[in-house]
């Protein structure tokens, strides 16, 4: 239905952006599943017990992110670079800022946003 064109990554883009809008909690209700169908706790650890910061995986290994630990600021940052829950993601570069392969694109994230992603390994 979309025809491949160069709007189609803004289309996705778009499209993972007003999911993560959607499944916004007010905390009225408890979630405990992620959008992945990775298990979510009331308990910090129980969730993430698995998973490591970006900044641990060695340049050449790939991961998914399972998680990304800040506000709506944070995540529409990251969003529209590309990286949300359930992206692979291969880690490029550790020297200045986290540059990492996401796709078909390259992007670069400093630390600081980097520590705050929770990956898996694959």
């Amino acid at each position: 239905f979309l025809k491949c064109c160069c709007n189609c990554f803004a289309i996705a883009v778009i499209f993972n952006y007003i999911r993560l809008l959607a499944g916004r909690n007010d905390g009225a209700t408890k979630n405990y599943t992620t959008d992945y169908g990775l298990p979510r706790s009331d308990k910090k650890g129980d969730f993430l017990k698995h998973a490591m910061v970006l900044t641990q995986l060695r340049p050449g290994e790939w991961a998914r992110i399972v998680a990304i630990e800040g506000g709506r600021g944070l995540r529409q940052k990251l969003l529209l670079r590309g990286l949300f829950e359930g992206s692979i993601v291969r880690v490029i570069s550790k020297h200045g800022p986290i540059t990492v392969e996401v796709g078909r694109n390259i992007v670069s994230i400093g630390r600081g946003m980097a520590q705050k992603v929770r990956v898996r390994r694959i």
